[in-house]
């Protein structure tokens, strides 16, 4: 509780914190600047894997830098609930600029605010390899990537449910704020999509590939694409 992290680094993973098959409980907490330097590594501010489930309560990541997740790297059906946090200006070198789910990983997100988070895919978040996170009531304002989901990618048969969330100002090449592939499921709800630009396809949503689920109860406002400036699918 109420603990600093600033400027630690790690070669692999978790430039902070490492979990490994444990849960700790972790409240209003501060990681800032804390980094993994190889171009492999993961975790900048916490690397959680082997059912590692912490309780992440209130804490703020800033400016954390890794290749894979820039803030948070959770794998291996690690679930970890993530309660009114803020990831702000955290960067990835690859995908997912705060937080990255790989296989069978899904975090509980709530109330949480993602800003001016950076990477090539996924700007805040990035879902991979069978990972259901649950994200609700929070904000993606100003995240941004070189390639595609200026705010989130799923991939490879990841299955989030997002619900009440607003997504404003997010950039990419394509799904300004969401884009979607690779046989995932995402489940869209009652989220608000404000000024995301995607520079060639689907201005705040691009869907490609096998999906089933839906989009329901959202408005899309002044969001801007070459094509498809609100939504883009395609099989």
């Amino acid at each position: 509780i109420n603990l600093i992290f600033i400027e630690n680094s790690a070669s692999y993973y978790g430039g902070g914190i490492y979990n490994i098959n444990s849960n700790p409980v972790i409240t209003n907490c501060y990681f800032m600047e804390n980094e993994t330097t190889r171009t492999d590594s993961r975790g900048g501010a916490i690397y959680n894997t082997t059912n590692s489930s912490p309780a992440i309560k209130g804490s703020f990541f800033y400016d954390n830098y890794s290749a894979h997740g820039g803030a948070i790297y959770n794998l291996s059906s690690s679930s970890p609930s993530i309660e009114n946090p803020v990831f702000e200006n955290n960067t990835a070198l690859y995908d997912g600029g705060a937080v990255y789910n790989h296989t069978g990983s899904s975090p509980d997100i709530s109330n949480g605010q993602f800003i001016n988070n950076s990477g090539r895919d996924g700007g805040a978040i990035y879902n991979t390899s069978i990972s259901g996170p649950i994200i609700t009531d929070s904000v993606f304002k100003g995240n941004n990537v070189t390639r595609n989901g200026g705010a989130v990618y799923n991939a490879s048969n990841s299955d989030p449910q997002i619900s009440v969330c607003q997504f404003e100002g997010n950039t990419a090449v394509s799904g300004g704020a969401i884009y979607s592939t690779s046989s995932s499921n995402p489940d869209i709800v009652n989220c608000f999509f404000k000024e995301n630009k995607a520079t060639s396809t689907g201005g705040a949503i691009y869907y490609s590939s096998s999906f089933s689920k839906s989009i329901a109860d959202s408005e899309f406002l002044k969001n801007q694409a070459n094509n498809g400036g609100a939504v883009y699918m395609t099989n």
